[in-house]
């Protein structure tokens, strides 16, 4: 029993550990803060207050169309006219109009009650499509995008929160700061080394009033491995192998200062 209880404890760490963290951000796909944007894309994890619940909307009742006086009285006269042609004889021919009448009002009627008023509906125009690029980031500032890259990759493989802060935004480095504590306790440390930008291109840029964002869709390959802190012996992933990946970055720029990373999609 008691071994049994030992194996069932042990599957239980392992489950719970989970996968070493690996590349700027551990494990989480999407994080940071874009801004008037977050809520666009299923970002995992900011720092950024949830808009405003808003109140359940309550279904509208059902209105069914309500004939017009006028059309009630008519056709109720009509109607009448039928039955009083059909009570008081004039034969089976004159008996036939009757029967028609009668047929073309109880059809008018049900579909009076069954779609509603016959005029038709205004379409709803169509929101006007958003302008992914408000602006066409420099030269200057797409070297700028590629500096941070290699930055950041090499602030987080020395652990270096230090040298982080200049960097990217202060959600990022609360951020990071909690991945490379994970991988603390759990005693690893992932390395990005030889970081080289293959192509970047910008996918989007908006303001914020007078802040600026740019994203821009990043691949790049960098020997991406884990590390004992210990021993420094390798417990994931291959130091001899360059890793090609591609992920969005979006860069934020406040009035007056140089660009922040400020969240990454994969």
């Amino acid at each position: 029993m008691r071994r049994l209880l030992s194996i069932v404890v042990l599957c239980l760490a392992v489950a719970l550990a989970g996968p070493v963290a690996a590349k700027v951000g551990g494990s989480s796909k999407s994080f940071g803060s874009m801004g008037s944007r977050t809520y666009d894309r299923p970002m995992e994890r900011t720092y950024t207050p949830p808009p405003p619940a808003m109140a359940p909307v309550q279904p509208a009742a059902p209105m069914m169309a309500q004939p017009r006086p006028f059309m009630s009285g008519f056709m109720g006269g009509m109607l009448g006219a039928g039955i009083g042609s059909m009570l008081f004889g004039h034969g089976m021919g004159g008996g036939l109009l009757p029967l028609l009448l009668i047929g073309g009002v109880i059809w008018f009627v049900a579909r009076l009650f069954r779609g509603g008023s016959a005029l038709p509906r205004p379409m709803a125009s169509a929101p006007p499509a958003r302008v992914e690029k408000q602006f066409e980031p420099s030269d200057t500032d797409k070297q700028a995008f590629a500096a941070l890259l290699d930055a950041v990759q090499r602030a987080w493989s020395a652990s270096d929160l230090a040298a982080l802060r200049p960097l990217v935004t202060p959600e990022m480095v609360a951020l990071l700061s909690e991945d490379l504590s994970r991988d603390a306790s759990r005693g690893v440390r992932n390395v990005m080394g030889d970081c080289r930008l293959l192509k970047g291109d910008v996918v989007a840029s908006w303001r914020d009033g007078q802040t600026e964002y740019v994203t821009a869709q990043m691949t790049f390959v960098a020997r991406d491995f884990t590390v004992r802190i210990t021993d420094q012996a390798v417990v994931e992933g291959d130091p001899n192998a360059l890793v090609e990946s591609t992920e969005a970055w979006t860069f934020v720029r406040f009035p007056g200062g140089h660009w922040l990373l400020s969240a990454v999609e994969r």
